[in-house]
């Protein structure tokens, strides 16, 4: 499916932000703080762009006014993505969540940019993920994000989420480069913006981790023979027997000798 001209974009982007108005106080300030910021950033008109929790396409349609097109749309509603396919307004479409390491099942060192305008949310993405956004991106690339207070949203996760980040940039995983709060006119509501970079060198967040016993017991189970000696022997001698004609030598040599040549 062809992507849309600016004309289209510009007209799509009207109605989004009308139907953001009435359906979602605070989604349009949302969008309009990161877009501003991501524009400040000047990265090059050919960079990846992730869109998290794409929901209406709005921030996609924003992006593009500014010569952006290469952008993906993650999200883990499958309606949601179906819709934004009917608007073409990005590239690809992928129905993921995210909820922990590997989640998304994207490629590490993916994007160059991953943007969400309230993907983190209570209801939403959890805090503690920003570590898989962090994984999919290139080194130094960016991660920017707006969202409500920690106080609107009102859980653990979120009270910790400064501590957390601010834990992975003393680890030399990321930097915080900006933080800020904006107010949206509409609503007088206090939002939060933030932009984060990936540091060269920094490890993938699966290499840390525990590896669960029952997948320690599989692996071991199928890399370690327990069965008898006697059986395997009488195995490969048996199957010597059937497939001699495969064979490139045959002759008074033992058994196993012949099946090894076999293969060569």
């Amino acid at each position: 499916m062809a992507s849309l001209n600016a004309y289209e974009v510009l007209e799509q982007l009207v109605t989004l932000k009308e139907d953001a108005r009435s359906r979602s106080p605070g989604e349009l300030s949302r969008v309009e703080n990161v877009s501003e910021e991501f524009f400040q950033l000047r990265v090059p008109r050919n960079s990846e762009i992730l869109d998290v929790a794409a929901g209406s396409g709005i921030l996609s349609a924003k992006l593009q006014t500014g010569g952006y097109m290469n952008i993906d749309a993650l999200d883990g509603d499958l309606q949601a993505l179906r819709r934004l396919q009917a608007l073409r307004l990005y590239r690809n479409h992928i129905c993921r969540a995210v909820d922990g390491i590997l989640s998304t099942g994207l490629r590490e060192e993916t994007y160059d940019v991953v943007i969400t305008a309230g993907g983190f949310a209570a209801d939403a993405i959890n805090p503690l993920d920003v570590t898989e956004m962090l994984r999919i991106l290139k080194p130094e690339g960016h991660l920017l994000w707006t969202m409500r207070t920690v106080k609107d949203e009102g859980t653990a996760a979120f009270s910790s989420f400064d501590a957390n980040l601010n834990g992975l940039q003393r680890a030399g995983r990321c930097k915080v480069i900006k933080r800020k709060q904006f107010v949206d006119p509409d609503t007088n509501s206090v939002g939060v913006f933030y932009l984060v970079q990936r540091l060269v060198g920094s490890l993938p967040d699966y290499v840390n981790m525990e590896i669960p016993s029952e997948l320690k017991k599989q692996i071991s189970d199928i890399l370690v023979d327990t069965s008898d000696p006697l059986n395997r022997v009488k195995f490969y001698d048996d199957w010597c027997d059937k497939y001699d004609e495969d064979l490139v030598i045959v002759g008074n040599l033992h058994r196993t000798y012949q099946v090894c040549r076999g293969f060569c």
